[in-house]
């Protein structure tokens, strides 16, 4: 990190107050939660969880990322954040078991904006599929205020 990086975050107290926030606000317990999903799957499916497991292990990472956003869908067209878990865990299962189309790389702002602006284009067009005979108006409020407040849902 250079120099002016660290002024631009301001004085060591406004630093060690927002880890503080970090700290206190991250839902240590969700972790635990869809940990404990995956426990919960193995002993309700047994022999059959092994399968499911390998499967993760061996389809393309595209596949699985694609259940989670399907997982997310269903999130947002429900309000049930249960749906998240799954989102969640399907994200750790390629990241641990990513194929050779994935990779990290940091990225910025500035770099991503395109990608951006073309990922909230599809993303308007998902949520109006979502919602059949929605307006641009009503997805716009959906992006500002949820679904339990958006007048077609």
């Amino acid at each position: 990190m250079k120099i002016k990086d660290i002024r631009r975050l301001g004085s060591p107290k406004r630093v060690l107050s927002m880890y503080e926030h970090i700290k206190n606000v991250w839902p240590e317990d969700l972790i635990d939660l869809c940990k404990k999903y995956i426990y919960q799957g193995y002993l309700r499916y047994g022999a059959d969880f092994d399968v499911w497991y390998e499967q993760f292990r061996i389809e393309s990472s595209h596949h699985t990322l694609a259940r989670a956003l399907i997982k997310l869908l269903m999130a947002i067209r429900t309000g049930n954040t249960e749906y998240l878990i799954d989102v969640i865990n399907y994200c750790v299962f390629v990241w641990s078991w990513p194929d050779h189309t994935m990779y990290f790389k940091h990225t910025s702002s500035d770099s991503t904006q395109e990608l951006f602006f073309e990922a909230r284009k599809l993303s308007d067009e998902m949520l109006r599929k979502l919602w059949t005979g929605s307006s641009k108006e009503d997805v716009d409020d959906l992006h500002r205020v949820g679904p339990k407040e958006c007048s077609s849902v």
